[in-house]
């Protein structure tokens, strides 16, 4: 069944000051009618996180309940989150004048104010992948062309032969003709922009050339996202900077996340929800009259 595009995150920015965690679960079970001890596992998430996930009126219970003890929270749906749009990847830009002209895979041409600059997410992804390899028994019989004559792996017999072939290829259980899978660790470095006005820029570093850098330009991704990030937070030094999406742990629900164009780009869903929700704790923060999941409430 389709999650809910109206059920509300309840998102706990700060509880209040001088209470436990017992008093967090109280709180929540009070306002959700719930139970202590299911509350008490949610409240220990770390902070910003979500603690659970609710029918608007519940959640804006919960939302109220904190904030009435002296914390702070919001409550946003993910069709909150799906409003602020598709993720809009650059493929170069340049400095000019008060912003950057900004070239995108696709769209026009566009323009990003100094000014209009408000989040800064910065994130480094990583994707294990598994390889499957040919079977080590008919890479063998590759190499050899033939099965080896019964000397060949010593006197033991068919035991002799198991125990050579997997002292040779590793082989440990499974069938000789299993093929073994190897994995690898791809990184990919994100710069997640956004904007005033909702929208949401990302540089990815494996489809950026980093022109912009100029002679600061130096050797791999990592080291050229972050150079960048350090520039954009130069030239919008009230831009809010958060490279904390590694310490995040997803709601299962972020992978629900509904926007244009996620699939034909293989957009990481989990980032692409911390981003969106990140930038709006930040806006609520700057201004608590920024109220996502509060706003039409009777």
């Amino acid at each position: 069944m389709r999650p809910s595009r109206q059920h509300r995150f309840v998102s706990v920015i700060a509880w209040p000051r001088g209470t436990t965690r017992d008093d967090h679960a109280l709180i929540l079970a009070d306002a959700l009618g719930s139970d202590f001890e299911t509350q008490r596992l949610r409240a220990g998430q770390t902070l910003p996180g979500v603690v659970g996930w609710h029918p608007a009126d519940a959640a804006r219970r919960a939302v109220k309940a904190i904030r009435r003890h002296g914390g702070d929270a919001i409550g946003p749906s993910l069709a909150d989150l799906e409003a602020l749009g598709q993720t809009l990847k650059i493929r170069d830009m340049r400095l000019d004048g008060d912003g950057f002209a900004v070239d995108l895979w696709r769209g026009p041409m566009t323009r990003l104010h100094f000014a209009d600059i408000d989040v800064i997410v910065r994130a480094q992804l990583s994707e294990r992948k598994a390889t499957p390899t040919a079977s080590p028994m008919l890479e063998s019989l590759g190499r050899m062309g033939h099965m080896p004559a019964g000397g060949a792996w010593g006197g033991l017999g068919s035991y002799g032969m198991a125990a050579a072939f997997a002292a040779e290829y590793g082989v440990v259980g499974g069938s000789a003709g299993s093929a073994r899978r190897e994995s690898a660790v791809r990184v990919s470095n994100k710069l997640d922009i956004h904007v005033r006005q909702g929208m949401v820029f990302q540089i990815d570093a494996d489809k950026f050339a980093f022109g912009v850098l100029g002679d600061s330009r130096g050797q791999g991704d990592k080291f050229n996202t972050d150079a960048l990030c350090e520039l954009i937070a130069h030239v919008a030094p009230h831009a809010v900077v958060d490279p904390f999406y590694s310490l995040w742990k997803p709601p299962s629900q972020a992978g629900s996340l509904a926007l244009r164009g996620s699939r034909l780009e293989r957009e990481d869903l989990n980032f692409a929800f911390y981003s969106r929700w990140m930038a709006l704790i930040y806006r609520h923060m700057a201004d608590p009259s920024f109220d996502p999941g509060m706003r039409d409430q009777s």
